[in-house]
């Protein structure tokens, strides 16, 4: 597996956007993806997710770039393959552009890539949850 790419704009601000990736104790309330996060999304922090599956994965979150980036990695076999989920914010016509990219990497991550689940369902539900979520709270309200 190469990896994946979505997008979705989402009519409001990066400010309230941002508010809404970087709340981890809010993400049961909107997010029909990824169901719990155990853990603050804080740089150099670790988080434990569950996804609506049950699945959980523990990623450290490797970047956090103030209402423009979140980057979370986990080693699937040490040294061999990692797999990255990477959140970025940017301007659209209609307010934000949110987009969700999946990569696996290491030296060994095209013999073990199999080894990574396929998240490309996950990151879509997130972006369109986190989109419906967004749009139908009042107007420059957040979490």
């Amino acid at each position: 597996m190469a990896g994946y790419e979505c997008g979705v704009d989402v009519y409001s601000t990066r400010e309230v956007v941002w508010r809404y990736l970087t709340d981890s104790d809010g993400y049961p309330e909107w997010n029909r993806a990824i169901v719990h996060v155990a853990g603050p999304l804080r740089q150099g922090g670790h988080v434990i997710t569950t996804g609506v599956d049950g699945s959980r994965s523990r990623f450290a979150v490797r970047t956090l770039e103030h209402e423009s980036s979140m980057v979370w990695r986990r080693t699937v076999v040490p040294g061999l393959v990692t797999e990255s989920l990477e959140f970025m914010l940017g301007d659209s016509a209609n307010g934000v552009r949110v987009q969700a990219a999946q990569s696996v990497g290491g030296p060994l991550a095209r013999l073990l890539g199999g080894a990574v689940p396929d998240r490309s369902a996950m990151l879509t539900g997130f972006l369109d949850s986190l989109k419906a979520s967004v749009e139908q709270a009042p107007r420059g309200t957040s979490r």
